[in-house]
């Protein structure tokens, strides 16, 4: 009796307008819709050295969502990508339901030691605190636009 009873309710939600709601845009990432706003953007920056200003390669870049707890912090990774040899990164574009609300940090860090020049500390910095440009319109409905987040960062020398 449950089956006939679910199939019928599935056809009559059908006739009613309701059904699944993904939505693929051109870059082959799944955008919600029907009530989920959403926005693309890129994150992209430089490092550089704190005393010499030079750019440094071999940095990760990683990005990820720091929770902080009573139990301590959890860090739950996305993507990591290492900078090139004039010290910059670009990650690809990603997309999230608000430019305002991102819950993802940038996390800065040498994994390879003395051979980028020196041992540098860490930096954390999180996503909504970076400066914002627009580089696409939103449609006036669900999708807010694209925006491209810089990230110009110095790191220091660890003594």
């Amino acid at each position: 009796m449950i089956n006939w009873y679910e199939g019928l309710l599935s056809a009559v939600l059908t006739l009613l307008g309701f059904s699944s709601c993904d939505v693929v845009n051109n870059n082959n990432n799944v955008v919600c819709e029907y009530g989920c706003p959403n926005v693309e953007y890129q994150v992209k920056g430089t490092v550089t050295d704190a005393a010499s200003g030079k750019p440094v390669e071999g940095i990760q870049a990683k990005m990820a969502v720091v929770e902080r707890t009573d139990e301590g912090v959890k860090v739950y990774g996305m993507d990591s990508l290492m900078t090139a040899k004039d010290g910059t990164f670009a990650f690809p574009q990603m997309n999230d339901m608000s430019i305002d609300g991102l819950r993802t940090s940038l996390i800065l860090e040498d994994v390879d030691g003395v051979e980028n020049g020196g041992v540098y500390a860490s930096d954390t910095i999180e996503l909504k605190s970076l400066p914002k440009d627009q580089v696409k319109e939103g449609d006036g409905k669900w999708f807010a636009g694209g925006f491209e987040l810089k990230a110009e960062r110095t790191l220091k020398k660890v003594k």
